[in-house]
C-alpha cells in the first residue's frame, strides 16, 4: 500500500478570504508548531497521524543513525540549510536501514500515533508496518524529517558541541 501525506488546503478566493471561517485558519500552521501536532498520513488506507518526535523517538532515531553511520554524525553539516540537512540525514537513515532493519520498523511505527483506532484499523496498520510497502517507509521517513528537520538541527548542533567538550584529547 502506498503511503499518503494530507495535502495543503486550496488557495483562498477573494470571497473566501474575507470569511470568518478563512480568518480562523490564518495561523492554523504557526499554532500547530508550537502545539507539535504531528501530520496526517494514510496507512494501508487507514488515516493515522505521524507524531512528533519525542525523547523516545529521538533515542531510536539516534540508535539507527550511529549503527550504520557511527560518529559521522559530528561530521554532519548542521549549518542553517535544512534542505541539505535533511538529504543528508535522509541518506544516513536510509544507509543504515540494512544494518538496523528491526529497529527501523520500531521507530516507524513509534511514530505513528494510533490513538482512537478501532480495532481493525489498529491490527490493518500494525500488519502493514511489520514489513512496510518501500514506498510506504520511504514516504513515512520522509515525514518525519520534514516535520523535524529544525529540531534536528538544533539537537545536531547542540550534540557536536558537546562531542567537542567531551573528546578526549590525544
Amino acid at each position: 500500500m502506498t503511503a499518503k501525506t494530507a495535502t495543503d488546503p486550496k488557495p483562498k478566493t477573494e470571497d473566501e478570504a474575507s470569511t470568518p471561517e478563512a480568518d480562523e485558519l490564518e495561523g492554523v500552521d504557526e499554532v500547530n508548531e508550537i502545539l507539535r501536532t504531528g501530520t496526517p498520513m494514510e496507512i494501508a488506507g487507514v488515516q493515522v497521524e505521524v507524531k512528533r518526535i519525542r525523547t523516545r523517538e529521538f533515542l531510536k532515531l539516534t540508535r539507527i543513525l550511529t549503527v550504520g553511520f557511527g560518529g559521522g554524525l559530528t561530521e554532519f553539516d548542521w549549518s542553517d540549510d535544512e534542505a541539505e540537512l535533511q538529504g543528508q540525514l535522509m541518506a544516513a537513515f536510509i544507509n543504515a536501514m540494512p544494518l538496523a532493519e528491526n529497529e527501523v520498523i520500531h521507530f516507524l511505527f513509534a511514530m505513528l500515533d494510533t490513538e482512537g483506532l478501532t480495532k481493525k484499523q489498529l491490527v490493518t496498520v500494525r500488519d502493514e508496518m511489520e514489513n512496510p510497502e518501500p514506498e510506504t517507509a520511504l514516504a513515512l521517513i520522509e515525514q518525519i524529517m520534514e516535520n523535524e528537520i529544525q529540531e534536528f538541527a538544533r539537537l545536531g548542533k547542540q550534540m557536536v558541541a558537546w562531542w567537542g567538550a567531551t573528546k578526549p584529547k590525544l
